[in-house]
């Protein structure tokens, strides 16, 4: 979310080489934060991935031991695991409400924000769920996709 600052600061992420940047085109006009880091420089360092294209399997490994590292593998019910991925796609539509792009990253306070950062969230709950009930998420996702072929066109009857 956007720490209460609900207007837009017009960051936007680039690619270089296969690591991130960030170039400012402005600061956000209400909290005037310009994205800068501590230095003032005008880069927000972003942590490249350990290793190229890691399987989910690999990605829930990692967000293991991260969660434990951090201290955050409590005994939280399954149910409040399962509100708080709610909660993260809850923030992306906020996001949205707050009229930034569905592909927009910006960064606010010195933090990376938008609807990718918040679904970036909601698969990292996901996948610490999965790790907490040693769910094989790849296995059941190709198990669903096969499954899903066998389906008619817009089965249901439902509406979209």
């Amino acid at each position: 979310m956007n720490a209460g600052c609900e207007d837009r600061g017009d960051f936007t992420f680039g690619d270089t080489q296969g690591e991130a940047d960030v170039q400012a085109s402005g600061p956000c006009p209400k909290c005037n934060d310009t994205g800068q880091v501590s230095g003032g420089g005008q880069a927000y360092e972003i942590i490249p991935p350990r290793r190229p294209d890691p399987t989910l399997a690999e990605l829930q490994a990692d967000i293991k031991r991260w969660t434990i590292e951090k201290g955050w593998a409590d005994d939280r019910s399954v149910g409040d695991l399962l509100m708080l991925m709610v909660s993260e796609v809850a923030e992306a539509y906020e996001e949205w409400r707050n009229h930034h792009e569905p592909n927009e990253v910006y960064v606010h306070a010195g933090k990376p924000e938008g609807i990718p950062i918040e679904l970036a969230d909601v698969v990292i709950r996901i996948l610490s769920f999965c790790s907490t009930y040693d769910v094989d998420l790849q296995d059941a996702v190709l198990r669903k996709m096969a499954y899903n072929e066998t389906r008619p066109h817009r089965h249901g009857g439902k509406r979209a």
